[in-house]
């Protein structure tokens, strides 16, 4: 069944927000938001989380659907290890054996097993963000939100952990909408991207990106042509 935000609106205190926003993809894809400071991306995901109630329009296909949220701030538990902020999301869904087995699992695949016994604050920054990747995943939902869990990194660790949210989210596909300001990133992880216009955020535009993950490269010239596309629906 396909997932589709119908007619959003949002405002506060006399600021629109979102206004008559409408998107739909099918399940288990993974959906970018593409858009500039201020237009409402975080909105728009605090809407589908269920923290926020939208003011007009409705959302089809989420109902009963399971949520994983990553924010910008990675949020650990900072009396908990790693292994220990993993358990927390797991304790009233799976039974102790098998919350083991899946925390190992998911440690293994962020490459952190030899410091789940660690607490956050003897982590660097790109270590807590994995733990919040395999946290996030750990958890059993069926809907993954992520808000520009990138921000703010230099390069070579944010490469580094894309590459890592994209070897979890492609062994098991999860539907999930991934929101930055930065074409990069949108070329780099969406399926279908769309972009959103300034504040009160509308789509502007959206792309279907049919190049398998592993095979993107801006050397590519239809890489180079969406990557151009997405530029000129930023900036018009």
């Amino acid at each position: 069944m396909p997932l589709s935000l119908c007619h959003i609106s949002k405002e506060f205190d006399g600021l629109k927000v979102l206004e008559d926003l409408t998107l739909e993809v099918k399940e288990n894809t993974l959906t970018c938001i593409l858009g500039p400071s201020g237009s409402g991306k975080t909105t728009l995901l605090n809407i589908i989380a269920g923290i926020i109630e939208p003011d007009a329009g409705e959302m089809v296909g989420f109902a009963g659907h399971r949520i994983s949220y990553i924010f910008q701030e990675t949020r650990l538990l900072k009396w908990k290890t790693v292994r220990g902020n993993l358990d927390f999301v797991l304790k009233d869904h799976l039974s102790p054996s098998a919350r083991q087995q899946t925390i190992s699992h998911y440690l293994q695949l962020v490459g952190l097993e030899e410091f789940q016994n660690y607490y956050p604050e003897k982590l660097s920054g790109g270590m807590k963000q994995r733990v919040s990747l395999a946290r996030a995943f750990a958890y059993p939902a069926e809907i993954l939100l992520m808000d520009e869990p990138f921000v703010g990194l230099d390069l070579g660790l944010k490469l580094s952990l894309m590459h890592s949210f994209l070897d979890l989210w492609l062994a098991e596909r999860r539907s999930t909408f991934f929101v930055t300001h930065d074409i990069q990133e949108a070329l780099f992880l969406g399926e279908e991207v769309f972009v959103l216009t300034h504040r009160p955020g509308r789509i502007k535009g959206h792309l279907t990106i049919d190049i398998p993950h592993r095979e993107r490269s801006l050397q590519r010239q239809e890489m180079a042509d969406l990557q151009e596309t997405l530029y000129r629906l930023l900036t018009e």
